[in-house]
């Protein structure tokens, strides 16, 4: 929680275009958001343009930052993510869509639990793992790797309505378990 205040601080005063705290921003969270870049696009130089362009956007939109919806390691984070999935789907390198056994998807946070320290996210893992595998790996591989329904139906070889279908429900149970 010390850590959420003290990155709140630092991101108000990008708002106010203080460049001293934007440097001491992107000193304490740069490698955290790299690993999030870096899983979806796979490749060093890739991830780095992704971190790049969600710094450029963390200066220009630091101001819009609401702590009401969220930490602010989450919010970076999602800029980030989106980024690199812009990215991955310009160079249109998404991974090749083999079948997957869904029991062998890493469902451990990883570089994500670093990522994303804050008591919003530890909830959110533990609501995740309320859901059935299926749901939950589902909604994993969607997040992790950038994966359309469409791609996920395609890489699972399961139905489209039923990719929809668990992410749907999966997604209801997260928010109702978070509403507890």
């Amino acid at each position: 929680m010390e850590q959420d205040v003290r990155l709140q601080t630092l991101l108000a005063a990008t708002a106010r275009k203080d460049q001293q705290a934007f440097a001491r921003l992107y000193d304490l969270t740069s490698a955290n958001l790299f690993a999030a870049a870096l899983r979806i696009l796979k490749k060093d130089a890739a991830a780095q343009d992704a971190l790049q362009d969600a710094f450029v956007q963390i200066w220009h939109r630091a101001v819009d930052f609401n702590s009401s919806k969220g930490s602010p390691m989450a919010w970076m984070a999602t800029i980030v993510r989106y980024r690199a999935l812009d990215i991955l789907r310009k160079q249109k390198k998404l991974q090749p869509m083999d079948d997957i056994d869904l029991s062998l998807v890493d469902t451990e946070l990883g570089p994500m639990g670093k990522l994303l320290e804050s008591d919003m996210a530890r909830l959110i893992w533990e609501c995740l793992q309320e859901l059935n595998d299926k749901q939950r790996n589902t909604i994993l591989l969607a997040f992790y790797e950038g994966l359309t329904h469409d791609e996920l139906s395609e890489r699972t070889t399961t139905p489209l309505g039923t990719i929809k279908t668990w992410i749907r429900r999966g997604l209801q149970s997260v928010k109702g378990c978070l509403e507890r």
